[in-house]
């Protein structure tokens, strides 16, 4: 029995940047698209965040393939965690994606081999399932191989446009016009559209200008120039190669992923920088400054990123002095900001003069279509119904109304979270139902972190924690002597010997409140006891919580 409707919904993407993964699913056939990574909440963070696969997993025999829009960590970054906890009997992608997605596999050391999994797929390609019938539209992008994705149904076309913009002087991908205005007169069920900059309404700047902005930047610098931009996007990388070859610098490359794009895209001909252009990270000593520039990891301020540890005075080969440019080649992804300010605090410390992208420098042009484009695109293909994807609520609110604008009715368009599931019938489209969500993270190792684990470190990190040594007297039950007592993040410099006193006094206080109540010493209930009175007395006089840890010494 077929129920005759197909449900749309998300497992990351909505109310949030990164994470994206989204599903189409009738009755035995889902359909994925896409499967990010999400970015850590904190400055100090390491973690990967992703989606929960619980619901894939319960219907992991409905899996009919997961399809990739580019190769952008928050599309792909999941794929190895995905493949260790579910069955998907293909992924469909494309050169430079494919490309990344073995490389990615290889660095996650998990033991599978995806050779046979892959599908590549090109402009022309169609897959064809019970349900479904799938193909695609290239699009223009800050990365190579770029595509939005046809999704036909028994209702009508459902299309996806992954992230897009419109550039009317590509250096690279040319966005298909045509496939996607012809797809206007077949009808257009529902459009899926990329929202990250629905807020923004300048126009960006062509990646033609970005490449003439660099070399002029370039040829006026004085000094060594460190430049950072995102590792996926080949076409800034062509232009900064382009603009130091101009201007007769060599390059120095730190980073793995920088290296491993440049690698790739080279491999398929997307990169054909110069013979000798590139050196080693330890010949940087013995050129003269002004003939050397770096390349480097590191524009959203990832905590184990080369630039990051070039700021922070950590990393091994290089060291800020006075007379260094850094030019962040980039934008900064929202929720990232306060990461990057404290990096470039810190680079301007050290002494180094830095660059950012404004309407002064434009060293950067955006991936993303701001509202102009995104209007442009409805009207391009003129959905009856709306769904904004990839951004925050603002953002997705904001596109809503620009779809309203171009005359879409708002009563089509359709906010949604992580989970809502929007049903498509032949007789209407509604949101009902949800589907289990969330976040899972992912330590260092490529484990799965307890949640258990993960509200602890969030509670230490906002409010700290108190150690304190009681040594007790079994025989005569009573203290021994005086408790001693160790802060972390909660009493934090020597003005505190008050605060201290008033603590330890207090620990004396319910120890001894305790012991006159009880015969006999019970390691456990004096633990509980001290844990939870302490935690009301330092709460009463200084309005934190730290996390409380009695440490018996019974003598």
């Amino acid at each position: 029995m077929t129920t005759n409707k197909v449900k749309v919904f998300a497992l990351g993407g909505l109310c949030e940047v990164g994470k994206n993964m989204y599903c189409i699913e009738q009755d035995e056939e889902i359909i994925i698209i896409d499967a990010g990574i999400g970015f850590p909440d904190s400055i100090n963070d390491t973690h990967l965040v992703l989606p929960d696969f619980t619901y894939l997993k319960q219907n992991e025999e409905k899996i009919v393939g997961l399809f990739i829009t580019h190769g952008h960590e928050d599309h792909i970054g999941g794929i190895p965690f995905l493949l260790s906890t579910i069955h998907i009997p293909h992924i469909y992608t494309n050169g430079f994606t494919t490309k990344l997605i073995n490389s990615k596999i290889k660095d996650c050391a998990f033991d599978f081999d995806i050779t046979n999994l892959l599908v590549e797929y090109n402009d022309d390609s169609v897959f064809s399932f019970n349900h479904f019938t799938i193909s695609f539209f290239r699009t223009n992008h800050s990365i190579s191989d770029s595509f939005g994705i046809i999704i036909n149904t028994e209702f009508g076309n459902i299309l996806h446009t992954g992230d897009f913009k419109f550039d009317l002087t590509p250096i690279s991908n040319e966005f298909d016009y045509y496939k996607v205005s012809k797809l206007r007169k077949e009808n257009v069920l529902l459009l899926l559209s990329d929202s990250t900059n629905a807020n923004i309404t300048k126009p960006s700047i062509s990646e033609k200008r970005v490449s003439a902005n660099l070399k002029n930047q370039f040829s006026h610098i004085k000094g060594r120039i460190i430049i950072s931009t995102f590792a996926s996007n080949t076409v800034r990388i062509s232009q900064i190669i382009e603009a130091a070859n101009h201007v007769g610098r060599k390059i120095a490359i730190f980073g793995k992923s920088i290296e491993k794009s440049i690698s790739i895209a080279t491999s398929l001909k997307y990169l054909k920088p110069p013979k000798d252009i590139f050196i080693l990270p330890e010949e940087i000593d013995h050129i003269d400054d002004n003939k050397i520039l770096i390349l480097s990891t590191g524009t959203q301020g990832e905590p184990l990123a080369s630039l990051v540890r070039i700021a922070n005075g950590t990393h091994k080969n290089i060291k800020i002095k006075n007379g260094d440019t850094v030019i962040f080649s980039s934008s900064s992804i929202p929720g990232n900001q306060a990461r990057i300010n404290e990096m470039i605090n810190k680079l301007y410390i050290k002494g180094a003069d830095v660059i950012t992208n404004s309407p002064l420098t434009d060293v950067h042009s955006s991936g993303h279509a701001n509202a102009n484009e995104l209007q442009l695109m409805l009207n391009l293909c003129k959905p009856k119904y709306f769904m904004p994807i990839h951004g925050e609520y603002a953002m997705l609110y904001r596109h809503a109304e620009l779809a309203n604008e171009v005359g879409i009715k708002p009563k089509n368009c359709f906010i949604m979270n992580n989970g809502d599931i929007l049903n498509i019938t032949d007789k209407a489209v509604y949101v009902k139902g949800k589907i289990p969500n969330g976040n899972i993270y992912i330590g260092q190792n490529n484990k799965v972190i307890d949640n258990n684990i993960l509200r602890e470190r969030k509670m230490l990190s906002e409010s700290g924690i108190v150690f304190f040594t009681i040594p007790i007297d079994i025989e005569h039950n009573g203290l021994l002597r005086w408790p001693d007592i160790v802060s972390r993040g909660f009493i934090h410099n020597k003005q505190s010997h008050d605060l201290i006193s008033k603590i330890l006094y207090e620990v004396v206080k319910q120890s001894s409140i305790y012991f006159n109540n009880h015969n006999m010493f019970v390691e456990e209930e004096f633990n509980d006891f001290i844990k939870s009175e302490m935690e009301k007395f330092i709460f009463d006089i200084v309005k934190a919580k730290p996390e409380i840890v009695p440490i018996i010494l019974k003598h």
